[in-house]
């Protein structure tokens, strides 16, 4: 994998984090292992029910996956208007940014649910261009192509953007009323174009490439989901499974074959498994975050009072810890979802979160210390880069 091909998944809702701020029981593991304990891993025995099933597919077996590739329809003459009072009115409630990512080009693509829309900054990190072509108000899951596309998962497919943002396709894997990518659900993509989608059902991670053929699927009963998915610079896929208090992961070459399966406890009882990232030299990257007390359930209001990145080796072993209240940072992310981690170690961050707190960029260097924030101050502030003022109600 190329060294600026980085991959993360994010999963945590804010009802989520309210549900969390909730709970005011420790929990402990099923050997009696406090979870509010350091963080370290846990070995798993391996059984065919733990490790799950591989199925033996032939290269173009695409019976149980309704996918086709597609291009987009123009838009229709009859479309009805826009309710544009509508639209800033569930603007002002919206989520944010969702997911971040670094292009081949050294620049930031932002996948922004609240804009349904790709924010793109360059190295400087200034609002360079904004692609509303094809994207959804959903929560996208963005990756960087080995050939230097930009990947948008979303409840709809899998976008495939030039770095220009011109839409190339989008592979379709919609079922019905229950669309086959989840909301939720994680994206990874390897050195060769493979892609490794995580799901929210027993069938918890499946491997395809571009023409929607199914390479492998894994499945557990166990696995309740969605499952994060993550990929190394090595070609190693992290799968994990969150729960308050700690996570389950299992490692995979690629292929069948699992070479690693570890669990992580929390560094405090109430934490939440929030995103996971593959580090570009190895090993898997993730964010724990701890809920600010919220009785009146205000989803305006700050969602985390503190986070905690932690890095660790394909084996498990924690190799870097630090918490964003130690970081020097002027005031945390409210929200921190979407994550990408540099070759150097330099770590960037998006905030999830609605109200006052919303729609930035936290940049830390490989000790965990601040290094820069970037802002969107206002939605007006994308006007000048889109076409159809339906997408930003303050334009």
């Amino acid at each position: 994998m190329h060294a600026i091909a980085y991959v993360r998944v994010m999963i945590i809702p804010v009802a989520l984090l309210l549900m969390v701020a909730a709970c005011t029981e420790a929990s402990d593991d099923d050997d009696g292992t406090d979870a509010g304990a350091e963080a370290s891993p846990t070995p798993v025995e391996t059984s065919d029910e733990q490790t799950g099933e591989s199925l033996g597919l032939e290269e173009n077996d695409v019976a149980s996956v309704p996918c086709e590739v597609r291009e987009l329809e123009p838009p229709r003459d009859d479309a009805p208007e826009t309710d544009l009072e509508r639209v800033q009115e569930w603007q002002e409630t919206a989520t944010t940014f969702n997911d971040v990512t670094i292009g081949q080009d050294g620049r930031f693509y932002i996948g922004s649910y609240r804009h349904g829309s790709v924010l793109v900054l360059n190295e400087e990190q200034q609002l360079a261009d904004v692609w509303t072509d094809g994207v959804r108000n959903s929560q996208p899951q963005i990756e960087t192509h080995p050939d230097g596309r930009i990947l948008l998962l979303q409840d709809n497919g899998l976008h495939f953007f030039e770095p220009d943002g011109e839409h190339q396709k989008y592979l379709s894997m919609f079922d019905g009323d229950a669309g086959w990518f989840p909301e939720y659900g994680g994206l990874g993509v390897d050195s060769d174009g493979h892609f490794y989608v995580g799901l929210d059902r027993e069938e918890f991670l499946v491997k395809l490439d571009e023409e929607c053929s199914v390479l492998g699927r894994w499945s557990d009963e166990e696995y309740s989901g969605p499952v994060a998915v993550a990929v190394d610079g090595n070609d190693l896929v992290y799968a994990l499974e969150r729960d308050i208090g700690r996570a389950a992961v299992s490692v995979r070459d690629g292929a069948d074959d699992v070479v690693g399966e570890w669990t992580i406890q929390a560094p405090d009882e109430d934490a939440v498994s929030a995103s996971i990232t593959g580090l570009p030299n190895g090993g898997m990257a993730k964010i724990w975050v701890i809920a600010e007390e919220n009785p009146d359930r205000d989803p305006q209001a700050r969602a985390v009072a503190e986070f905690i990145v932690e890095h660790y080796s394909a084996e498990g072993e924690l190799i870097a810890e630090w918490a964003a209240t130690d970081s020097g940072a002027p005031e945390i992310l409210a929200q921190p979802l979407g994550m990408t981690v540099e070759a150097d170690g330099t770590t960037h961050i998006v905030d999830h979160a609605v109200g006052e707190h919303r729609m930035r960029m936290h940049s830390f260097d490989s000790d965990g210390q601040f290094i820069d924030e970037w802002r969107l101050d206002s939605d007006e502030a994308l006007c000048d880069f889109i076409d159809d003022d339906a997408r930003i109600g303050g334009c």
